[in-house]
């Protein structure tokens, strides 16, 4: 049986702090609470403040919540037959007295934490892809940026309402972050927090409310039939340029993300038209159908492959693709900084990107009737509704659609 009582450890000072003391078939521990009261007022018979203590209700009734917490622990694995050694019961003590913050990290600043995080984050029982990593490394970086701005230090306890106005303000006015880059960033944030919380670093839940801000991507492009038939007709000498030209055409027609069709150039051999692949930012293995005009494409893309053509290779020479092919038309988008509107316009042939590529296969196979499921499972995207917001929509031909429509009905 159990027995929970608490005394002074100081009984003839003025002040003192109270000490749980539990003892069981022999055991004992006696440990700290984290409080101090008034000699003059503990009742050393019924180990509790004087109903006279005008916080006496409060206080007694945390000492009742220890008390019968620990003992329903202790009943609980004694009737299960678990484990009631002292140390097991010492960290389930420590846990109650710290609100469910181990005794090992209660000092432990959020910087360390993080790095901490960044080593042994698992979602899923899976390491996130490296450009996952690559977003939580940046929200640390801000923080640290955040605090030297400051000249402060933060603690989990830090981290609630008037953290969250004050660090979306240095993000927009200091850095001149939009709000989707904001968003981002408190995203991860949210992350981290979760993560350290679920792992009894803090017990803040502050940070669950936190607000992730979104506006509309400031430029969003999808080729349309007319651009990818120029850029296909394209005749060009340069072999750095023709393998480009031949990169976006296949990401045009297959969807694939650029890290995967890379992955398909240097590695994959083709047969039966199909590709089998393993998606590195879903980490999981399709099978794809491809049509021998994506499978001549591919060949004579691993027949003129170097190790150097790499993304930033491949996006520089995109904007000298699209120049050719005359991608002069201008596009507006606006982006809101704060409260201020930002208007800002770029030729076709600038936002000529890897990933337009991806963004085109979805959105004209959308616009042709293909299901968003078979859509999905080229473009590796893990739900419908991230899918459907990556589609342009405001660039389908609503003109061919309605009169395939009206021929259909009619």
């Amino acid at each position: 049986m159990m027995r929970v009582k608490y005394n002074l450890i100081y009984k003839n000072k003025s002040l003192s702090p109270v000490q749980i003391s539990i003892t069981w078939n022999g055991n004992r521990i006696q440990k700290n609470i984290g409080y101090t009261v008034e000699t003059k007022y503990w009742d050393f018979k019924k180990h509790r403040l004087k109903a006279n203590h005008s916080n006496a209700l409060k206080f007694n009734s945390h000492l009742s919540f220890l008390e019968n917490s620990i003992i329903m622990i202790y009943n609980d694995k004694v009737e299960f037959n678990k484990d009631v050694s002292k140390n097991t019961l010492k960290k389930e003590l420590e846990l109650l007295i710290n609100n469910g913050v181990r005794e090992e990290n209660k000092n432990k600043d959020i910087i360390s934490v993080f790095d901490i995080f960044l080593n042994d984050y698992r979602p899923n029982g899976k390491k996130p892809a490296n450009k996952t990593i690559e977003g939580y490394v940046n929200a640390k970086n801000k923080l640290i940026r955040y605090m030297k701005h400051h000249k402060s230090q933060l603690h989990f306890d830090d981290i609630d309402k008037d953290f969250y106005n004050n660090f979306v303000e240095y993000l927009r006015e200091e850095k001149n972050n939009s709000d989707n880059t904001i968003g981002t960033n408190i995203k991860n944030l949210r992350t981290f927090m979760r993560w350290a919380f679920d792992n009894k670093y803090h017990n803040n839940t502050d940070y669950t409310h936190f607000k992730i801000l979104k506006n509309e991507a400031l430029f969003s492009l999808a080729l349309t039939e007319d651009e990818v038939k120029r850029i296909n007709s394209l005749k060009v000498e340069n072999q750095e340029l023709e393998y480009t030209r031949l990169f976006i055409l296949v990401a045009c027609h297959t969807g694939l993300r650029s890290s995967d069709l890379m992955e398909v150039i240097r590695e994959q051999e083709i047969t039966n038209n199909e590709l089998r692949i393993f998606q590195v930012k879903t980490r999981s293995t399709v099978k794809l159908y491809i049509n021998d005009f994506v499978v001549d494409l591919i060949k004579q893309l691993k027949a003129i492959h170097k190790d150097q053509y790499d993304k930033r290779f491949l996006n520089r020479n995109l904007e000298t693709i699209g120049k050719l092919c005359k991608m002069n038309e201008t596009m507006t988008s606006t982006k809101i900084v704060g409260n201020e509107r930002q208007v800002q316009k770029k030729k076709r042939w600038e936002l000529l990107k890897t990933h337009v590529g991806r963004r085109t296969f979805a959105t004209r196979a959308s616009e042709k009737g293909m299901p968003l499921h078979v859509i999905k499972k080229y473009t590796g995207h893990k739900s419908l509704d991230s899918l459907e917001k990556y589609l342009n929509a405001s660039s389908y031909d609503d003109k061919s659609i309605l009169e395939n429509l009206f021929n259909l009905v009619n």
